[in-house]
């Protein structure tokens, strides 16, 4: 009986084996099994109580060692990803230049990303705070202003970069032009054709890729804004960062020329910190880190500009009502956000994790 008992309790711990990482299984599994199965024959001859007592102790270590194990594991992967991604290849791909540099390995080319949100935040400050006539129809810090901006610099900055293959640096200054298009629409209504438009232009895009492949080559042009964005997947999250510039305005729209409270040029520090700090970070966790944690302080100064001037705590004990319905909005805002920003680095991460089976 105990001799079949120690069988099972070894079939047991090898399904338990299989729940480590299969880097690690292929390094110490046997090694795991075989000093297993001589602790159990070891106990067994002692008597049952023994053997349970050895059972639940590798038991109760299991979690914490399974934990451990998959932790070291994923960061030797993230790190060996990262290490992949941060050096460009010396030699053409596929008859295609090396991808452009970014703000990794060049402080130019890091001051280059972050200069759209250098350049809105001190618009936007000076706006704020100083008494400055602006020659542009509508109130300050209003989407008139940021119209004149986006038309006059960040469309020929996009196109510039769209000749140039989608350079890191022209991704921010797509997201601010999208943004802008979104609450153009929302504003005369047209937002669900907008989407409805982009929706369609992706689908057809994608089929005219894909048949046009079988074909002929897609266009250098195309190929190479393709291994843009298939070369680190958060660039399309730095994209949507892009529109925090006007997520801010938005959020502090109760505040023209605020000269009052510190919040928005803090908020615009945060922005700036966090869109620099994923410049120069190397490993994807970081960067997405640096960009929800600088848009997620950005809205925290928004709602604490809020709560000043909607009266303070006092106003919110006394009548809630208002203060709930400006708080809910500001978070949607937040919540929309990070959605967006996430969303493309969750596809990277299903798009890594289905490679290698599509390969198998």
């Amino acid at each position: 009986m105990m001799n079949h008992l120690a069988h099972i309790l070894t079939c047991l711990y090898i399904l338990l084996v299989r729940l480590y990482p299969r880097s690690f299984r292929a390094e110490f599994e046997d090694e795991m099994q075989a000093v297993f199965e001589e602790m159990v024959e070891q106990e067994t001859k002692k008597g049952i109580f023994a053997l349970a007592s050895v059972c639940l102790r590798e038991l109760l270590d299991a979690p914490l060692t399974l934990l451990r194990v998959h932790w070291f594991s994923w960061r030797k992967k993230e790190k060996a990803t990262s290490d992949s991604t941060v050096g460009f290849p010396p030699v053409p791909i596929s008859g295609l230049p090396p991808p452009s540099p970014d703000g990794r390995a060049s402080w130019m080319q890091a001051g280059l990303e972050v200069s759209l949100f250098l350049s809105t935040g001190i618009i936007l400050v000076l706006l704020s705070y100083l008494p400055l006539t602006w020659p542009v129809s509508g109130p300050p810090r209003s989407l008139g202003s940021i119209d004149a901006v986006s038309l006059l610099l960040f469309i020929p900055l996009f196109l510039v970069g769209l000749t140039r293959g989608l350079p890191r640096w022209a991704y921010p200054f797509g997201g601010i032009l999208l943004g802008y298009g979104f609450l153009t629409a929302i504003r005369f209504d047209m937002l669900p054709f907008l989407v409805a438009s982009l929706l369609a232009f992706v689908l057809l895009a994608i089929a005219a890729a894909v048949v046009n492949a079988r074909v002929r080559p897609l266009p250098p042009l195309l190929r190479r804004m393709g291994q843009s964005i298939g070369l680190d997947w958060t660039r399309l999250s730095f994209c949507i960062y892009g529109i925090m510039p006007l997520m801010i305005t938005t959020a502090f729209d109760d505040a023209r020329c605020n000269n009052q409270t510190p919040y928005l040029a803090i908020s615009v520090l945060l922005m700036v910190a966090g869109a620099f700090a994923h410049i120069r970070s190397r490993r994807t966790v970081l960067q997405m880190t640096a960009l929800l944690g600088g848009m997620s302080l950005s809205f925290w100064c928004a709602l604490l500009d809020r709560a000043y001037f909607m009266g303070g705590l006092g106003s919110w004990i006394s009548s809630p009502g208002p203060w709930l319905a400006g708080i809910g909005w500001t978070l949607k805002l937040w919540a929309s956000m990070t959605a967006l920003i996430l969303a493309p680095f969750l596809i990277g991460l299903a798009h890594r994790a289905l490679t290698p089976r599509r390969a198998a």
